[in-house]
């Protein structure tokens, strides 16, 4: 690992940072595209939903970022 890499556990100021890394990464995903979809078509839910997920993971300290998300 490069000695310049700031990785840290997620703090609850993550939060949104973390949500749309999640949402963005999991848009087109089949599975989770599916489960989340609705019937317009529309996907500015998906944040709301993912964190949900997100918020959940970071009152364990098991949840880690590197840099600035």
């Amino acid at each position: 690992m490069a000695p310049d890499m700031d990785i840290r556990i997620a703090q609850s100021d993550d939060l949104r940072e973390i949500t749309n890394t999640v949402a963005r990464a999991f848009a087109g995903d089949p599975l989770w595209g599916w489960a989340m979809s609705r019937e317009d078509g529309r996907t500015d839910h998906h944040e709301l939903i993912w964190e949900l997920f997100v918020e959940g993971a970071l009152r364990y300290r098991s949840s880690w970022i590197l840099g600035n998300g």
